[in-house]
């Protein structure tokens, strides 16, 4: 999956990257960081904030080349 997630992307995307994508996503769509913390496995919800990176245009774009991607 991540081979054809690389390719629509045209860089280097790791499994790792996805969580941190994962938790700044769920804090846009405005999810309570305990709940993304449960979800991330984060006993605090301190770690899950500094999995957050708020930066919509690189968002977009990762997400666009993820979901072209698994079509």
């Amino acid at each position: 999956m991540f081979k054809k997630v690389n390719e629509a992307y045209g860089g280097h995307i790791t499994p790792h990257m996805m969580r941190h994508f994962f938790a700044t996503q769920g804090q846009i769509a405005g999810v309570p960081v305990e709940h993304m913390a449960a979800a991330l496995g984060h006993s605090t919800a301190y770690m899950t904030q500094k999995y957050t990176h708020i930066k919509d245009e690189v968002a977009s774009e990762v997400t666009d080349s993820f979901l072209r991607a698994i079509k």
